[in-house]
């Protein structure tokens, strides 16, 4: 759909539903799975411009309508009936989301598959980790993990093996607190907006409550 006349019908249907007089306002994301959003402390919804720009209008309208009757609902409405009322109210369908093959979807980068029934699950960007084949576990080991099962990495342009299990290079700190009684360092991978202590002197010296004694001296490291 063309994005720019979504964005017009957005923006009307807020105002229309009366969320824009309450600081309600539209965004494009960059998800490629997710098709939409309704964050209830930003008071943002979005939607993947990925996604928007390969579907219709009427599967990028529904979306929007469906993000839209969260936001009225409220948070805690989640998809039950108040969510469900408030969809056939603004025009959407009171479905939780799409089902696989409805919409669709960019491109994976990567391919997991499985070793035994080769399913296979897209990825669009390097996973840290693996799971097993899910079916698979469930036939064979009682749902439980096995190894045996565990997914292969492949690349999904030429098909290439992708070796997994080489080592990464360790994620470093950013910032190092010291305790200036024991000394004992804890890192931190970003600046921290509250006061630290040291956890081990005040639970043995001040009950485990806050202590600024052993107040964190925070310095940057890198």
């Amino acid at each position: 759909m063309d994005l720019k006349k979504l964005t017009t019908f957005a923006e009307a249907q807020l105002r229309a539903h009366g969320l824009y007089d309450k600081g309600w306002r539209f965004r494009y994301d960059a998800a490629k799975v997710r098709f939409g959003a309704c964050r209830y402390g930003a008071k943002v919804i979005s939607l993947s411009k990925h996604l928007a720009a390969l579907n219709d209008e009427a599967a990028c309208r529904d979306t929007l309508l469906h993000e839209i009757a969260h936001a009225l609902a409220g948070k805690k409405a989640g998809h039950g009936p108040k969510w469900k009322a408030m969809c056939r109210e603004v025009g959407a369908r009171p479905v939780r989301c799409y089902g696989k093959g409805e919409v669709a979807q960019p491109p994976p980068r990567y391919w997991a598959v499985c070793p035994l029934c080769d399913q296979r699950l897209p990825y669009h960007r390097r996973p840290r980790r693996l799971p097993a084949c899910a079916p698979c576990c469930k036939q064979h080991n009682r749902g439980f993990y096995d190894a045996r099962f565990r997914l292969r990495l492949v690349d999904a342009a030429t098909s290439e093996k992708i070796k997994f299990d080489a080592p990464q290079r360790a994620r470093l700190p950013k910032y190092v607190g010291a305790c200036p009684a024991c000394g004992e360092t804890f890192p931190f991978y970003r600046k921290q907006k509250v006061e630290k202590a040291c956890g081990k002197c005040c639970k043995r010296h001040a009950a485990g409550r806050f202590d600024p004694r052993f107040k964190l001296d925070i310095r940057q490291v890198r």
